[in-house]
């Protein structure tokens, strides 16, 4: 009995981590929001150019914590044996994380790039590749900051070849 039930602790165990692991960059894009928040209540007095950027800054976080309840719900699928799948645009999934990523990337000075060379649409599940991708991103970004490269740049890619949909991911710090 014992064996039959190990996987399955195994499995969730497997899923909180990736969780915790899919939570930490969005975690810091809100802190990182906070800060930018308090920095303008800082200033006397405040004027409607804060307020608007204050107003901006919230509605980035509501669409970060959006993101992570995604996320939550993803891996909640993963455990179940239900898998939904759908037609989705990868070029819209990737422009709206590096939309959730931007600042933390600025204030790290990291240019991402991002060039689409073919609209396509897929059949399958958006939200594990949102999660793939950022994963990707964001260990280019603790390599980049980890070795000081100077200039980091990270360049994503899409494209067809022929029957296939290609995601190129590159950075010039050695990651990947």
């Amino acid at each position: 009995l014992w064996k039959q039930e190990k996987p399955q602790f195994e499995n969730t165990g497997e899923s909180v981590n990736n969780i915790s692991h899919q939570w930490k960059q969005p975690l810091n894009e809100l802190g990182f929001q906070l800060m930018l928040i308090e920095q303008i209540s800082k200033k006397t007095p405040v004027t409607d150019t804060d307020a608007e950027e204050v107003r901006k800054i919230t509605e980035k976080s509501h669409d970060i914590l959006e993101f992570m309840a995604t996320t939550a719900s993803t891996f909640g699928h993963l455990l179940s044996t239900n898998t939904k799948k759908s037609i989705f645009s990868p070029e819209k999934i990737i422009q709206q994380i590096l939309y959730l990523v931007n600042d933390t990337f600025k204030f790290h000075k990291i240019d991402i790039s991002y060039d689409a060379q073919d609209e396509i649409l897929l059949n399958g599940n958006s939200t594990e590749l949102a999660h793939i991708i950022l994963s990707i991103i964001n260990n280019a970004k603790d390599i980049l900051n980890e070795r000081k490269i100077s200039s980091p740049l990270i360049q994503i890619k899409s494209y067809k070849n022929a029957d296939k949909f290609i995601i190129e991911i590159s950075d010039n710090g050695g990651g990947i």
